[in-house]
């Protein structure tokens, strides 16, 4: 990889890296530490990528899978408040609803993280996560309904 491909993939996609880094450690400086060894791991890589897409796939796939893998390291999740890294929501709304989702089981946040504030399809949410579409689905699905419960709009 180029180092002005590099410096453009980093410009592009820090920001979407941290945010599913953060999304499965829920601690700050893990999920910066997180960041950048994904960032070195493209930085060291040989993979030929088709498109700016096909790379912001791949960073998050690297990204979920070495949060996993920091987490089953650490066999502990550290719960932090929000702080000014993630941007603050707009409204008050806003704010429970990600609150709400930041919450939510691991197995279901990253999914509804991926689909809502990254907008991945089933089917590229599934590649990244390897998961069936199937279990994608499922996660959605349940994911929404304990966010609805949190929120306070059952029925």
């Amino acid at each position: 990889m180029t180092d002005s491909l590099f410096i453009k993939a980093y410009e592009m996609y820090r920001k979407n890296v941290y945010a599913a880094a953060y999304s499965c450690v829920r601690n700050a400086s893990d999920a910066a530490d997180l960041q950048q060894e994904t960032f070195m791991r493209l930085y060291t890589c040989d993979k030929e990528f088709e498109s700016d897409e096909h790379i912001k796939a791949w960073l998050l796939r690297v990204a979920v899978n070495l949060s996993k893998n920091h987490l089953r390291d650490h066999r502990r999740i550290v719960l932090t408040e929000l702080t000014e890294t993630i941007p603050e929501p707009d409204s008050a709304e806003r704010r429970d609803v990600l609150e709400a989702v930041l919450a939510l089981p691991d197995k279901y946040r990253l999914p509804i993280h991926l689909y809502y504030y990254e907008e991945y399809s089933v089917r590229e949410i599934a590649e990244i996560l390897e998961l069936t579409e199937g279990a994608v689905k499922t996660r959605l699905r349940r994911g929404r309904s304990l966010l609805e419960k949190t929120l306070g709009k059952e029925g």
